[in-house]
């Protein structure tokens, strides 16, 4: 591969949404910022959906950059009672398995968003689905960030994530209640079985690590060990693992624009990029690495 050649630093995103997702961006507005922070490939991992794939593909062809087909998936682990989410790279021109998987989740946050609004019109507060769906139009699903971005135009916020995200949706909040999930073990065995890899995405900040063991003989292959959430103790335990069980280490900014919380894109990047690349080839074949 000409990209492992080349002796020149590579700078590697791994982990960022679009509004095919809960991220008011669009594909071409991430690269755009991308093009700008300087970065040489990034993976736009949006949430259990691979909607992007074509915009992505358009937008590669006009930027200097490069980009890891990729996607990030809600799951939980029921040992732990706990919400752990996967970052599959390097998917062909489908994903069946994790796409049946994801289709589920999909139709469950939705019906669920749905729920929370009229909750939250029950308060009192001046929420119309029309308006949410709208602000939703790009992406899969309803999120939690468009319900706010709806109440933000409404006069109740001045941004999405606020003291009011956190009155209704954190601790005993009245839309505190989460969706149900799919079993961690099941979304590895698919991301596997659909020929990608299967990385835990911000693990430390997720609770995850008691379970890494577990997962890594149902087919685990990474670790996500630079990200905004994890400090330097936090990214010591997760190499001790990854060198346990010879998993590879990623990074990403988990880029969220305004819909998410300050860091900017590019601030955490893959610590070994051409020892991902490599992997990524090897377990996904050289054609599924790129678009």
């Amino acid at each position: 591969m000409k990209e492992l050649d080349e002796k020149v630093k590579i700078s590697m995103d791994l982990h960022i949404h679009s509004h095919y997702s809960d991220s008011p961006f669009s594909i071409d507005q991430l690269f755009k910022i991308a093009t700008m922070q300087g970065l040489s490939y990034i993976a736009i991992a949006d949430h259990d959906t691979i909607k992007g794939i074509n915009d992505i593909k358009k937008a590669v062809k006009n930027y200097d950059l490069k980009a890891i087909p990729a996607i990030e998936i809600s799951a939980y682990s029921f040992s732990l009672n706990k919400k752990v989410h996967i970052l599959a790279y390097g998917y062909h021109k489908a994903m069946p398995h994790t796409e049946k998987l994801c289709n589920i989740l999909l139709e469950r946050r939705t019906r669920h968003s749905i729920m929370q609004i009229e909750m939250i019109r029950k308060q009192g507060y001046k929420l119309d689905l029309d308006e949410v769906k709208k602000i939703a139009q790009h992406s899969a699903a309803i999120y939690k960030q468009h319900i706010m971005e709806a109440l933000l135009r409404n006069g109740y916020t001045q941004k999405v994530l606020s003291p009011l995200y956190d009155y209704f949706f954190k601790n005993n909040g009245i839309c505190s209640k989460d969706m149900d999930y799919i079993d961690v073990h099941d979304v590895v065995k698919a991301v596997k079985m659909d020929g990608c890899m299967a990385v835990a995405a911000h693990p430390s900040k997720s609770s995850c690590l008691p379970v890494i063991e577990d997962l890594v003989k149902t087919g685990l292959d990474g670790l996500e060990i630079n990200h905004p959430d994890h400090n330097e103790s936090e990214q010591q335990m997760i190499r001790q693992l990854a060198d346990r069980y010879n998993l590879i280490l990623t990074g990403g900014s988990d880029f969220h624009g305004r819909y998410g919380n300050p860091p900017f894109m590019g601030c955490c990047l893959a610590p070994c990029p051409e020892l991902f690349l490599e992997k990524l080839s090897s377990i996904s074949g050289p054609q599924s690495i790129l678009f």
